[in-house]
């Protein structure tokens, strides 16, 4: 009886019930299935919910190891969590923020006893397995450590960078005694994403940007071999535990089998059907695991390198690991889900179901009554900001919801997703009009024209499209960024489109007729936002730490500002054309006087990074969105807080006094999603 009333829960989720408000007070529901079920209201007080599955707090997970021993796994989320998990019960042994960005790369000591971490801060951290106690940061690169690993010797780590440097750290003296530099022949900077040692310790292994893989002689630093043959950015590199052979997983989907001593091609692995994000060999040597941008994984048979099985999340991939035994393999999505496998039978021995809702981006309505925004919970939500009240939630999309945009007349609101797919909403009654597909990739930008009927989009697939609305006609397709499309803008006049993104460049487009018409290549790191200033003529951008003031015509800077620590997210430029905001991975949002450089206001109240910044039309309020989840309204003349937006939790007033069968772990985690005792 008590597996039967679980099960009715299932049913009731697997036909899409509301279950807010639920009443199943008092009730034994053994074995209910509810990650991700929003469960707010509901009363489960006293309910017995012995071996039920309910949500954790984790985020989208981007890296992740097995212990040496095989009882923990350790996972590094997006939002800069690590966690170490105990196989046997489920659960987390300990939990660490070791920054706020993300965290990109894990590498264990060959004695199993310190973690290195690699993270969007531009350090090494180095834990201690056992506690996740912190013991020392390594300090130098001057972008995201993208990769580590630690010699097998032990007293070495090697950082690989976007600063398109690795580097070589001695771990007794905490120095760095080499820097490998690489850039083509034109001396473009090549971003590193990826390294390994080779098994005896000779030499490196890199994957970057220029679409090569790279062979690093450590005993005379110089470079070995260059592989050529990927026709998309080397995104991860392995090598078998016998040495003799390199794979390398790429953005052109294929992964290429090399002989390391020789340099020579073997063989190429098709099968993936987009960016392959993570590779590894497991420890016998006998499979290869890839995990791709499309949900799947692969296992290759090594003899043969054929595939003997495939593996499914729901979205993205970057973190996979096999068990010291080989018998056994971990994965992590950006669907906020690890699961646990059997590499014999492709089975899932067990999911785990985190939840986040990073508020990626805010928009304001041209009137100024709404704000509408995008959260990481996969919907759209409008705003009465006047009231502090949601008025609408728009669900449609099936991932993190990165951009909003409000048409001009106030009629629509554009959205565009981690699913690839940009929405057309009815901004009055919150319906589906038009779904937009074209983009292979995430959407990372939208952007109505000020002047016509043309929206515009960018995307990881390195490319900005053009739509008509509200027929959702495609228009045009301008290509010419060769790494992902972080952000564009029109001219006031709508004649004109910028764009910006991680190949460390920014391209002017006439829109009209698809022309590049100008291309700066004076950036030293990803390009994250960008803002056309009221007069068209002059440009501001976001990269690394730092504003730059463009003029259009030039190709010298006008004026820096600089005050922010980390990465800028987001800038904007009131409609006066006076005052410049921008947000942060150092949780600040500034205010800035555009014509001296004069820091106005700084706001220091959100409580992680800042994602997107806005000025309301008549220039008085600037809204900033962040990953801590609120929406955050602030008077731009007197610096104080206005209002805060935050949606309901998944388990907003959910009555748990009482409840049997979960343990103080998942209480816990309860009660951080909303739910209440008493």
């Amino acid at each position: 009886m008590y597996k039967r009333q679980g099960s009715l829960l299932n049913l009731l989720c697997h036909l899409g019930a509301d279950l807010t408000g639920i009443n199943v007070s008092g009730l034994a529901v053994w074995q209910a299935y509810l990650p991700n079920v929003p469960l707010s209201g509901a009363n489960f007080a006293h309910a017995d919910l012995r071996r039920s599955q309910l949500t954790d707090t984790f985020g989208a997970i981007f890296a992740g190891l097995f212990s040496a021993d095989g009882s923990h796994f350790i996972t590094g989320e997006l939002g800069g969590y690590l966690r170490c998990w105990r196989v046997s019960d489920s659960l987390a042994a300990w939990t660490v923020k070791v920054c706020d960005t993300r965290i990109y790369s894990l590498a264990l000591s060959p004695d199993g006893t310190t973690l290195a971490v690699g993270s969007g801060n531009h350090t090494i951290e180095f834990l201690e397995v056992a506690t996740g106690r912190h013991r020392r940061s390594l300090r130098g690169h001057r972008d995201q450590v993208c990769s580590v690993a630690f010699h097998p010797g032990g007293r070495l780590v090697a950082s690989a960078s976007c600063d398109s440097t690795i580097r070589l750290w001695d771990l007794e003296t905490g120095t760095c005694i080499h820097v490998f530099e690489d850039a083509d022949q034109k001396g473009n900077r090549i971003q590193i994403y990826c390294l390994r040692f080779s098994p005896d310790g000779e030499m490196l292994i890199s994957g970057g940007g220029d679409c090569t893989v790279k062979i690093w002689s450590l005993s005379d630093r110089q470079l070995r071999h260059t592989l050529v043959g990927h026709g998309g950015h080397v995104l991860s590199v392995a090598v078998e535990p016998g040495g003799q052979v390199v794979a390398s997983g790429s953005a052109d989907g294929t992964l290429k089998i090399w002989d390391l001593p020789q340099g020579t091609l073997l063989h190429t692995l098709n099968g993936h059907t987009n960016h392959v994000l993570s590779i590894r060999f497991s420890p016998d040597g006998t499979r290869l695991a890839s995990a791709d941008i499309d949900a799947a994984i692969y296992l290759w048979d090594s003899r043969t390198w054929h595939p003997v099985n495939k593996l499914h999340h729901s979205h993205w991939i970057r973190a996979i690991g096999f068990s010291p035994d080989s018998r056994t393999l971990i994965s992590g999505c950006r669907d906020y889900s690890i699961k646990l496998w059997d590499v014999a039978t492709g089975h899932a021995l067990r999911t785990w179901s985190g939840y986040s809702n990073w508020i990626w981006a805010v928009a304001w309505s041209q009137d100024g009554t709404r704000l509408v925004s995008g959260g990481g919970d996969r919907t759209v939500r409008i705003w009465d900001p006047a009231a502090g009240k949601c008025l609408h939630t728009l669900r449609g999309h099936t991932s993190w919801v990165l951009t909003t945009t409000c048409s001009a007349d106030c009629s629509l609101v554009a959205s565009g997703c981690g699913d690839n797919a940009i929405i057309l909403w009815n901004a009055q009654n919150g319906q589906i009009l038009k779904t937009l597909v074209g983009h292979t990739s995430q959407v990372f930008c939208l952007q109505f024209s000020p002047t016509e009927g043309i929206l515009a989009s960018s995307s990881s697939d390195y490319s900005v499209r053009l739509w008509a609305v509200p027929s959702g006609q495609p228009l045009g397709l301008m290509q010419g960024h060769h790494d992902w499309v972080r952000a564009i803008a029109f001219s006031p006049d709508g004649q004109r489109l910028v764009s910006v993104g991680q190949d460390l460049t920014m391209n002017l487009w006439d829109v009209h007729r698809g022309d590049c018409l100008r291309t700066w290549r004076e950036f030293d790191g990803w390009v994250w936002s960008v803002a056309f200033h009221p007069d068209g003529d002059r440009l501001v951008t976001a990269c690394q730490n730092r504003l730059t003031l463009w003029q259009v015509e030039a190709d010298a800077p006008i004026k820096t500002y600089e005050r922010h620590s980390n990465h800028i997210r987001s800038v904007a430029i009131s409609r006066d054309g006076r005052r410049l905001a921008s947000g942060g991975q150092d949780r600040l949002v500034i205010l800035w006087d555009l014509a001296t450089g004069d820091v106005l206001q700084t706001f220091s109240d959100h409580e992680e990074q800042v994602m997107s910044v806005q000025f309301s039309p008549d220039g008085r309020y600037l809204a900033s969105s962040s990953a801590d989840e609120t929406i955050r309204l602030w008077n731009c003349e007197t610096g104080q807080i206005q209002t805060v937006l935050k949606a309901e939790g998944l388990y907003e007033d959910m009555n748990i006094t009482g409840i049997k069968g979960l343990g103080k772990t998942k209480i816990a985690n309860l009660i951080q999603l909303g739910a209440r005792q008493g």
